[in-house]
């Protein structure tokens, strides 16, 4: 059994205020999921005869887990029981279950039940938004609402924004919405016309949700806050919870505005979690001093004896970063520091491909599915994900119908389906005989080995199943763009860095690490030294909240401005 932690006097007024909407500005370390899971066994322990569900919702699946976790601890303490009418879930799963997948096809005017596609495929290439000088795919639609509550329709292009016509895209949305198929964006285009539209839809789902939380509501966007509004406005208590300091997440419309933006409408009421249990004063320090918004955050944590610990600066070479990876890992050595407890965070994954002395091109087509699966596969061990791109290579490859993968990625009673699953899995798991390992050389090793093995797949798919094959499906699976360097070897860096975890901030974010470097480039310490009201210095601002103990920034040498802006804030120089 885990330990129940008690609340502090800050999360006991939350879990026991009146049953009310609220909002939480929540400092990092302050224990959300504890604070938010208590929340929601008070609000289901005082509403027990209750029909409907309290439901906890977050942006990702580990912090749902998470919740999940302590949900089941907290219920095992509470001796009459709880009732079971809870649902915690990511935001876009409870959207999909709730609203798209059982009510979105009257919108859309689908004869079918909507399936998400993710864009690229074949069979989508007639759905282009027309635009010049070059037609857009649907996979690159983005929408949001702007200032004026207008909604607007973009791509993006070098990360700017490229606002498209909006007479030009209802038309290749409508013409979609018919097929019954949906893009991760367009999901929440049509959950938020559903519930505009489908009256009796919006009053049954805020009945059988009363109470609504939303953890990480800093990522909160310009359509799923039109959504929430929809549900509040129809009866629903709708609790937001989130740090506006940590939203890295405005490519996609979240900035942290709705966080304030709702504190400050009536009825709601308002609290702060400000007490970091994450981390030791110097860094809780430097955090209150980078933030632009919100009230300073105390520590209780006693720095911690008989360990390295604080604030420091570590110079490197921008044209060898690998040598200060190997420098902090000699340093977690010495002081004895574990390195599964570690972390080297970096902006995005062009640094970490430079420290791996690669950058990992994928190929095109056919190839490029596979190449990524094989990636997915031994690098992350995602065979879900793996899976997925599996199916979007070998579909074009075949001779096929739009249904395919729904049904392959679904539990068809279909017996060609059936077969034609096991023998994509059986490919896909063996890189003896199947998709080979992504550790050979791209072009001389693994593309050769992968056509050959693809000959031998396409033949059992064609013997066993009712699918064709096209005629001319090599030239689908090219070794163009592949670069002669292992896709990827796992194992090598591995062994290089001693196993040191190498990443990029947003896959940290919400995490608690022990030591952490956070590998910058001068670009990346100027926005972190301007604060956190620009979405680049909000990333500085998670990578240094993310230590525990330990917190280095690996400065460029020659930046002696940042060097002593850093001091003055507290860095000291690595001795």
């Amino acid at each position: 059994m885990g330990i129940i932690l008690t609340p502090t006097k800050e999360q006991k007024k939350i879990i026991e205020s009146d049953l009310i909407s609220q909002c939480i500005i929540a400092c990092p370390g302050s224990g959300k999921t504890v604070t938010a899971v208590r929340r929601l066994c008070d609000i289901r322990r005082r509403h027990e005869n209750l029909r409907g569900y309290i439901a906890l919702l977050s942006y990702s699946n580990v912090a749902v887990e998470s919740f999940r976790k302590e949900f089941m601890l907290v219920t095992q303490q509470v001796p009459e029981g709880l009732s079971s009418r809870v649902l915690i879930e990511t935001v876009d799963s409870f959207l999909t279950a709730q609203i798209m997948n059982t009510h979105a096809a009257r919108t859309m005017e689908a004869a079918k039940q909507p399936f998400l596609v993710q864009g690229n495929e074949s069979w989508l290439a007639e759905h282009k938004i027309a635009h010049q000088p070059y037609p857009i795919g649907i996979e690159h639609l983005k929408m949001s609402f702007n200032q004026d509550g207008a909604l607007e329709y973009y791509y993006l292009d070098k990360g700017r924004r490229k606002i498209l016509d909006e007479k030009k895209v209802q038309v290749a949305i409508k013409k979609l919405g018919k097929e019954g198929a949906y893009t991760h964006e367009l999901r929440r285009y049509w959950v938020w016309q559903t519930l505009l539209h489908q009256n009796a839809i919006l009053k049954a789902l805020s009945r059988r949700y009363p109470y609504i939380l939303v953890d990480e509501a800093q990522d909160i966007g310009s359509m799923h806050e039109a959504i929430l509004l929809l549900i509040h406005k129809c009866g629903s208590q709708i609790s937001l919870i989130g740090d506006p300091n940590q939203a890295i997440y405005e490519f996609v419309g979240a900035d942290g505005t709705f966080l304030h933006k709702f504190e400050k409408k009536n009825g709601i009421m308002s609290f702060s979690l400000s007490e970091n249990r994450r981390s030791i004063k110097p860094i809780v320090n430097v955090a209150n001093k980078l933030k632009s918004s919100g009230e300073e955050s105390i520590t209780t944590r006693e720095v911690p004896e008989g360990h390295k610990n604080g604030i420091y600066i570590l110079t490197y070479d921008s044209k060898k970063p690998n040598d200060v990876v190997k420098r902090f890992v000699s340093i977690l050595k010495e002081h004895k520091l574990s390195t599964n407890e570690a972390a080297i965070l970096c902006r995005n994954n062009k640094m970490i491909d430079k420290i791996n002395g690669q950058t990992i091109k994928t190929g095109y087509s056919a190839t490029k599915q596979l190449a990524e699966a094989a990636i997915l596969r031994d690098r992350d061990s995602d065979l879900v994900g793996s899976f997925k791109k599996v199916i979007d290579g070998v579909l074009l490859l075949l001779d096929t119908n739009k249904l395919l993968k729904k049904n392959l990625l679904e539990d068809s009673s279909d017996t060609n389906i059936k077969v034609l699953r096991r023998i994509l899995w059986h490919f896909l798991r063996d890189p003896e005989t199947g998709l080979p390992k992504s550790t050979l050389l791209a072009k001389s090793e693994w593309q050769p080995e992968l056509k050959k093995r693809v000959k031998k797949l396409l033949n059992d798919i064609g013997d066993n199943t009712n699918q064709n094959v096209k005629q001319r499906w090599g030239n689908n699976l090219t070794a163009k763009k592949l670069q002669d360097n292992p896709l990827w070897d796992g194992a090598l860096v591995a062994r290089q860095y001693s196993g040191i975890r190498i990443d990029t901030v947003h896959q940290a974010k919400g995490e608690t690490i022990q030591s952490v470097m956070y590998l910058a480039t001068n670009e990346n310490l100027e926005a972190l030294l301007s604060g956190t009201s620009n979405e680049e210095g909000r990333i500085g601002y998670v990578a240094v909240t993310r230590a525990q103990n330990l917190l280095i920034l690996a400065v460029p040498v020659k930046s002696d401005s940042i060097i002593d802006n850093l001091k003055k804030l507290g860095f000291l120089i690595w001795p």
